[in-house]
C-alpha cells in the first residue's frame, strides 16, 4: 500500500514545494531504516506537466526506540524538523 502526498504548485505558496523537497532529502538520509521503522520512499517528483509535486511512501512502521537509529540520524532528523517549526505537527 502506498500513500501519496501531493501539492498543487499553482495554488500552494512556494515554501510548500521547498518543504516537500527537504522531506525527500530527510528520507534519503534515513534510507537504512525505511520500510521497517519509517515509511519507505517509493517515488517523488513532478506530475501533471509540472503542475504538482508528489511524494509516494509505503505505509509501514513500528515504534522506534532510541537504540534503532544512530545519534547522527537522530540529530539530522530533529534538525530537519526544527528548521521550520510551522511544518512540525506532533501526534
Amino acid at each position: 500500500m502506498i500513500a501519496l502526498k501531493s501539492v498543487d504548485l499553482l495554488k500552494a505558496p512556494s515554501y510548500v514545494l521547498e518543504e516537500m523537497q527537504k522531506e525527500v532529502e530527510i528520507y534519503k538520509d534515513l534510507a537504512d531504516i525505511q520500510g521497517k521503522y519509517i515509511p519507505k520512499l517509493v517515488c517523488y517528483g513532478y506530475y501533471g506537466g509540472g503542475m504538482s509535486f508528489v511524494i509516494g511512501l509505503t505505509i509501514v512502521g513500528s515504534m522506534l526506540s532510541d537504540k534503532k537509529i544512530t545519534e547522527q540520524q537522530k540529530t539530522r532528523a530533529i534538525k530537519g524538523i526544527g528548521s521550520n517549526p510551522q511544518t512540525w505537527h506532533p501526534p
